[in-house]
């Protein structure tokens, strides 16, 4: 089974941590369990068995060592190498830039792409509020990826991997044609019934829908291929250091 899993990432105390799951099951693209918004707290203090809760509040079960596991994350997994160095003390005076996307300091290759390429403005993990929800998702990955044996794409592995972890917007995803796609509309129909008393939980169902768009490698779900950062021409020492947003080409 080909098994997405969607947060829409809030702040530390806050109560507006979303999650959606999404699976295939070889003919359908069918959502498990209702939306789901909740704060840190009601999810527990063990990072490694919030994923077991989860798994067993949307599937009923833990998953398979067969399936397929996607989970699409929408905050920032990394920082601008250039933030890094200076809070490290290891960075040089920037220059003035005209426009502020190019201020290193505030925005990753990958956010300077997006930009450039959508004309959409992403929000600095370092220079807006942000900042709050990146170090809860960096800091949860992180633990993930340590205990159970999932990899953060492309910091910590450039190929897909059965267990992975990528960063994805969904906000970039509301402002194109993508729900013109039939696979997404349709699910997102079928998520619209369950929907009603979770608001929060929409940008979730996107992530999920995005994730579930990384398991399936052979196109069968007929969700659109996602955008990856293996042709962009970034050198892939800025890609392990910062990251990459995952959207739909």
């Amino acid at each position: 089974m080909l098994i997405g899993l969607g947060w829409d990432v809030g702040g530390w105390q806050g109560k507006k941590q979303g999650f959606a799951v999404a699976v295939w099951d070889g003919m359908n693209i069918e959502w498990k369990n209702s939306p789901y918004v909740t704060s840190l707290a009601q999810l527990g203090s063990d990072p490694s068995k919030v994923l077991d809760n989860l798994w067993k509040r949307f599937l009923g079960k833990e998953i398979s060592p067969d399936d397929t596991v996607v989970i699409g994350i929408d905050a920032p997994l990394g920082w601008p190498r250039d933030f890094q160095a200076l809070i490290n003390n290891a960075s040089e005076f920037p220059k003035r830039e005209k426009k502020q996307i190019k201020n290193r300091f505030a925005y990753r290759k990958t956010e300077q792409y997006i930009y450039e390429k959508y004309e959409k403005m992403p929000l600095s993990a370092s220079f807006d509020k942000l900042g709050n929800n990146a170090t809860v998702a960096i800091s949860y990955a992180k633990e993930w990826a340590n205990r159970d044996l999932y990899r953060v794409l492309p910091q910590q592995r450039n190929f897909f991997c059965r267990r992975a972890i990528i960063e994805v917007y969904p906000g970039l995803e509301k402002l194109r044609d993508s729900f013109k796609n039939d696979a997404v509309q349709s699910a997102l129909d079928r998520w619209a019934s369950l929907s009603h008393d979770a608001p929060d939980a929409y940008d979730a169902a996107i992530c999920a829908l995005l994730a579930l768009s990384m398991a399936d490698q052979t196109g069968e779900t007929r969700l659109p291929r996602l955008e990856v950062p293996e042709d962009k021409e970034i050198d892939e020492t800025v890609l392990k250091a910062e990251g990459w947003i995952y959207h739909w080409k």
